[in-house]
């Protein structure tokens, strides 16, 4: 099949995302027939209902992690008969949908001309997230940046991609880091000597009653996760080889 399917991954035991998603999933159904979701097994099973209603199939995984749950769904959807895969952490792809849902036959089109496709930030969208993330999130860019060896800027911590089936195959395989971002497109650059496309999109931006993650945490310890975050993304784009 030509058609470009949906996978995405999710944990959210409280159900926070259940509102939005609902909102959402008449968008994201128009754009994309199929779809494959992975939830963690303590995630609230409002969600799965929803997501099922729609037509999606839905997984549950045991929550061993961000990056754990990404190689999972390349797992799960490695036999199915789709193409090209468009992969967007869950709760983004419900900020997209309900911002510039317009973007999304374009991503298609280009996710169809690329082995792996990186997904970013306009300006705009990238402005839109809190100052932990900026800070931290532009040294990542530059040195993936550098290690990509792009004159233009490339912003890889998105939480989005495209990959075809060889791509998905190839990743599945190989995938081994402690976070992903980007470690998948430099398997596909640096080990597989494949095509690698960028893009910037609007509607990767923040909202803060969407993509909440740290409402816990003081201000401080937001900064420090993100700092961590931001130091292993850059680590694996050096050392992915």
């Amino acid at each position: 099949m030509n058609d470009v399917a949906f996978i995405s991954v999710m944990h959210d035991p409280k159900g926070s995302l259940a509102n939005s998603l609902k909102e959402a999933l008449p968008v994201l159904k128009r754009h994309y027939s199929n779809g494959y979701i992975a939830l963690s097994e303590n995630t609230d099973r409002e969600l799965k209902r929803l997501l099922e209603g729609a037509g999606f199939v839905v997984f549950f995984i045991e929550k061993r992690g961000a990056a754990a749950a990404r190689r999972s769904i390349l797992q799960l959807v490695q036999h199915t008969g789709h193409a090209h895969f468009h992969y967007c952490d869950l709760d983004r792809m419900v900020t997209w949908c309900l911002s510039y849902p317009e973007e999304f036959e374009k991503v298609k089109e280009r996710i169809r001309t690329f082995d792996y496709l990186i997904i970013g930030r306009t300006e705009a969208a990238f402005r839109s997230h809190p100052a932990a993330w900026r800070e931290t999130e532009k040294i990542t860019n530059k040195i993936f940046t550098l290690e990509f060896g792009s004159r233009d800027e490339i912003d890889v911590t998105a939480g989005s991609c495209g990959l075809n089936k060889a791509g998905l195959l190839k990743i599945a395989g190989q995938s081994k880091a402690a976070v992903t971002d980007a470690e998948w497109p430099m398997i596909i650059k640096r080990m597989e000597k494949g095509k690698v496309g960028f893009m910037k999109v609007n509607g990767l931006m923040y909202r803060e009653d969407i993509n909440h993650s740290e409402q816990n945490k003081t201000e401080a310890e937001r900064w420090l996760s993100r700092l961590r975050l931001s130091y292993l993304i850059s680590e694996t784009a050096v050392h992915t080889k």
